[in-house]
This record gives C-alpha cells, structure tokens and sequence, in this order.
C-alpha cells in the first residue's frame, strides 16, 4: 500500500478516470473554461473538453480535479 501512495505523490504524468459518473483528472495545467454543460482544462496534451449537462467540480486540488455531473462527451486535442 505505501508503494501505492508514494507512486500517486510523485506521479507527474496527466492523465484522466472515468468511473460512476465522475471525471477525475490528475497533472492538468489551467481551467480554461468552467460552464454548467462545458468544462475545458489545459494540459500536456492540449485541451481536454468535458462536455455534459450539471456539470460541478467536486474536488479541487493544485493538480487535480474531480467533475460530477452527467457527462456525455470527453474530448481531447
């Protein structure tokens, strides 16, 4: 279990889980954008756009973010 922590404490990689109705997203840069039915974060990759509808942040972190909601779409370029 300790490696499993250490491992999450010194990830600098981004990347992003989807489970339950949840989006949460580790190692992003900015928000770009936070609407209701649209959340755009800035990262390595490019953009990421969630797209849905009672979009929220239910976590907010320094490099990580938790969005609830009804999610329809995950987009990122």
């Amino acid at each position: 279990m300790f490696d499993r922590i250490k491992k999450y404490c010194i990830d600098s990689n981004f990347h992003f889980t989807y489970q339950e109705g949840r989006l949460d997203i580790v190692n992003y840069e900015e928000i770009v954008l936070l609407e209701e039915n649209r959340i755009t974060l800035k990262c390595s990759l490019g953009l990421l756009v969630v797209k849905g509808k009672d979009l929220s942040i239910a976590k907010l972190l320094d490099q990580e973010i938790l969005i609830d909601g009804w999610i329809q779409s995950i987009e990122l370029g």
